[in-house]
């Protein structure tokens, strides 16, 4: 819990699931009426729907989980249990039609489905429940048990909720043999196993080696838990675990009632956390801009910021750590989808970055005001700021504040390739387009060399495009009558690595620092992807991925056979 408070906020409000366990609890032992159990449990299920949605999701699947553990050893009050079965799933018609405006938006935008994240990273490992994290008290003192960094979320301990700890273990153990003529008993047994064997997600880990596929791959079909994070289940099997140890205590005889206290006291302090003095967040992380109050004299109260941070759920922290001064347009509460989205520039490792005339008319229609921009994300995103006309109106405090001027300027139209029809035939024209040499000499242009066919590949430094390169090389040594540009785009580094030097390239390369003109093809393919012009500007061929010397004459050849065709002046 502790660990979700350093940038998701979100997922610290969970409040709403134990106190539905709660009010379920006095609903079975009848001391609460059905009115007030529905209405309050309506409430409930709208308050975490409307905090997170996996929340939601999740809480119902334990719920279902539990009332099915609850059935198979009701015995003679089978009927009763049935019943608040019934009246749950009122309360949850209740919260629908409360929350109907928001699902129908949710299903009039359901995104397509598909995982979000790597299902290797998804689960616990089988040890988790046994070997406290070097982020405990007990584990920081225990050198040994490192063998839980090689566990599948060691890389994301916030995301590891599985340590239990050999006491609560015991605990557990004990509950069964001295209640074991109890049916509850087996019930919360069976429900703390099925909610363990799920957290350990599709895959299956014991000390950091893959063994095999685990249950968790039935709950990871469903629309709404395909990207549920099982490192969260536990949340759910602790609260089992919290209802053994008050039946445990309560059915204590005098003489070794210490005994049992001992061994529940000594399991809860396994799980403490290791923290500094308050706040309990990290708060190396905050520019002194937050920390210090600056932010109080540049910004305005209330002011809609877009912030531009090092590490996504940062701007969560700023928000939180300001004490919610100013608001925020967008935020990191999860994973973000594979296509491009302003959520990417939350964080310079996100690898997006938009054409500044959509990126202005994006931060307008948001209602935002200013942009902060982190200085250790600076490099990254100050040529788009500039490029947006946002004026810097404020540096210091490890940030830079940048508004949009008093004049209202707005980014130029930049050029823009007009795509349309299938991928083999794709149609469209070229307007005229300019990118400055890698060696800052000069700058291409689609009219410098008007009349000849075009080969221009797109690629980034962090693709190891090299061998792509070389054989462009070679196909243009073979074709002297098409000329051949390669465009780096997307460049974070401040020195542009010299391609032309290291291997010997003969033909124009390029730089897109904003990734502009790759971006005009509005294709989410990632880098590197190859387009043909025929000498009128048309489209006639785009080829993604990486190509060989064969692959770009085929490229070739496929686009030469595609050049009768008419001008698409589709947009």
């Amino acid at each position: 819990m502790v660990d979700q408070m350093h940038g998701h906020v979100n997922l610290v409000l969970i409040f709403p699931v134990p106190l539905a366990v709660y009010l379920v609890v006095r609903r079975v032992e009848g001391s609460i009426g059905i009115v007030a159990f529905i209405g309050y449990l309506a409430l409930a299920l709208i308050g975490v729907c409307s905090i997170m949605l996996e929340t939601f999701a999740t809480a119902t699947l334990f719920g279902v989980l539990a009332f099915a553990c609850a059935l198979a050893v009701a015995g003679r009050d089978r009927s009763r249990v049935f019943r608040v079965g019934l009246e749950v799933a009122l309360a949850y018609g209740i919260a629908a039609v409360a929350l109907l405006p928001y699902l129908v938006s949710f299903l009039d935008h359901l995104p397509a489905l598909a995982r979000l994240r790597p299902a290797e990273t998804g689960s616990i490992d089988m040890l988790s429940p046994l070997l406290p994290r070097p982020g405990t008290v007990f584990g920081s003192a225990i050198p040994l048990l490192r063998i839980t960094d090689r566990f599948p979320v060691a890389r994301l301990p916030a995301e590891d909720a599985g340590y239990v700890g050999v006491a609560l273990v015991l605990m557990v153990i004990l509950f069964v043999v001295s209640e074991r003529k109890r049916r509850e008993t087996w019930g919360l047994l069976g429900f703390v196993l099925l909610a363990t064997v799920l957290s350990f997600g599709s895959s299956l880990h014991l000390a950091g080696r893959r063994i095999g596929t685990g249950l968790g791959v039935i709950a990871a079909h469903a629309p709404l838990l395909l990207n549920a994070q099982p490192p969260r289940f536990p949340a759910y099997s602790a609260l089992a675990l919290g209802v053994i140890a008050a039946i445990w205590l309560a059915h204590a005889r005098p003489t070794f009632g210490w005994l049992r206290l001992a061994v529940v006291v000594l399991g809860a302090a396994a799980l403490l956390p290791v923290v500094a003095q308050p706040p309990f967040y990290p708060t190396e992380s905050l520019p002194p801009f937050i920390t210090e109050g600056t932010f109080r004299h540049v910004l305005q109260p209330d002011e809609t910021v877009f912030p531009i941070v090092p590490m996504v759920g940062d701007e969560l922290r700023w928000q939180q750590a300001a004490d919610f001064s100013f608001r925020l347009p967008i935020a990191y509460i999860g994973a973000i989808p594979h296509q491009p989205s302003y959520g990417h520039l939350l964080a310079t490792r996100g690898g997006y970055m938009p054409n500044p005339l959509p990126f202005a008319s994006w931060l307008q229609g948001a209602g935002v005001t200013s942009v902060v921009l982190d200085d250790a994300a600076r490099e990254h995103f100050e040529p788009l700021l500039r490029e947006t006309r946002l004026e810097e109106v404020y540096r210091g405090g490890g940030v830079s504040v940048w508004r949009r001027p008093p004049d209202g300027t707005v980014p130029k139209a930049l050029p823009v390739v007009t795509v349309a029809g299938s991928e083999r035939i794709p149609g469209g024209s070229v307007r005229e387009l300019g990118v400055p040499a890698l060696d800052a000499s000069g700058r291409f242009t689609l009219s410098q060399d008007a009349g000849r066919p075009l080969v221009m590949t797109f690629y980034t430094e962090a693709c190891d495009c090299d061998l792509h390169l070389i054989a462009m090389q070679r196909f243009h040594m073979a074709h002297p009558e098409v000329r051949a540009l390669a465009i780096d785009s997307f460049t974070v580094s401040k020195h542009v690595r010299n391609v032309v030097e290291a291997l010997g390239l003969t033909y124009d390369v390029g730089v897109d620092r904003l990734g502009r003109i790759a971006q005009s093809f509005a294709r989410p393919s990632p880098l590197p992807f190859t387009v043909m012009l025929a000498p009128d500007g048309r489209v006639v061929n785009i080829v993604d991925g990486a190509l060989d010397e064969a692959g770009f004459e085929s490229l070739f050849n496929d686009g030469i056979a595609q050049e009768s065709l008419p001008v698409d002046h589709y947009g």
